[in-house]
């Protein structure tokens, strides 16, 4: 399933929790970019996932592997899966309005 699909899939879903937020595309690559940090994966990897490059010597010297790339999702995967399965789940507040 493509990235697209996938999008419009959890658009739907979020359509019917009341009071929920639109969704946009840039949320969940935020979201994927801050749990991969809060999972301890370096930076230059977090870039690499979202497809980004880094500026500078980084940019030059930091080389990062696709299989490292790959460990990464397989990490946050994992996460995700541990959420569903009956994880920690942390409530998200709201200011009110």
């Amino acid at each position: 399933m493509d990235h697209e699909r996938a999008l419009d899939r959890l658009k739907d879903y979020a359509a019917t929790l009341p009071n929920f937020p639109a969704i946009v595309f840039h949320d969940l690559r935020s979201t994927v970019r801050s749990g991969m940090r809060a999972l301890n994966i370096r930076v230059e990897v977090c870039e690499r996932a979202l497809n980004h490059s880094l500026p500078g010597l980084p940019g030059v010297y930091d080389i990062v592997q696709p299989e490292q790339v790959a460990e990464a999702f397989v990490q946050w995967s994992d996460y995700l899966d541990g959420l569903h399965a009956g994880g920690r789940v942390i409530a998200i507040k709201r200011k009110a309005s």
